[in-house]
């Protein structure tokens, strides 16, 4: 299952912000159950965790911050929410940098770069990491619009009967 979302973001100009969150499908199965463990084995711990780190990708804007290099140049760091847990328990936010230049007295797009992804919020006792599926792609489409495109995994980690036990979410 593949996820994506638009965001625009106007600061004088346009940017527009993709993310996705890729489910790779399939994978190793869980035999559950085994060696006698009571609730069904490390399925139930792993529904659990799903359960808990659920979420999905988002577009929300969280700030822009526009910096003068000079009187022709400047960047703008875009920050937005990629993806965020059930009832905005937690949130992986991306940074981005949108370079600009004055031409002809209107500011056009020169480049996009990204720059990380933190995690916010709390996650309930789990462990959560952001994985890039593929490197996350900038591109200036025309001097007014800029696109930042992320393909992304949510992977939870839990312990079940003493065990780490990790998973995809979503």
């Amino acid at each position: 299952m593949k996820k994506k979302q638009i965001n625009s973001e106007k600061a004088k100009t346009y940017l527009i912000l993709f993310g996705s969150i890729t489910d790779p499908g399939g994978g190793g199965g869980d035999p559950g159950g085994g060696g006698g463990n009571p609730g069904g084995g490390t399925q139930n711990c792993i529904d659990e965790m799903e359960a808990a780190l659920a979420g999905q990708a988002v577009n929300i804007s969280v700030s822009s911050v526009t910096t003068d290099i000079d009187s022709a140049n400047r960047y703008i760091i875009y920050t937005w929410t990629a993806y965020r847990g059930l009832f905005n328990s937690y949130q992986f936010n991306s940074v981005d940098v949108g370079y600009q230049q004055l031409v002809s007295g209107a500011w056009q797009f020169t480049s996009i770069a990204h720059q990380n992804v933190y995690l916010t919020g709390s996650t309930g006792g789990f462990t959560v990491a952001y994985t890039d599926i593929l490197p996350p792609n900038g591109v200036v489409v025309g001097s007014h619009l800029a696109t930042m495109t992320l393909n992304f995994k949510i992977r939870g980690t839990t312990y079940c009967f003493g065990l780490p036990i990790e998973g995809d979410i979503d």
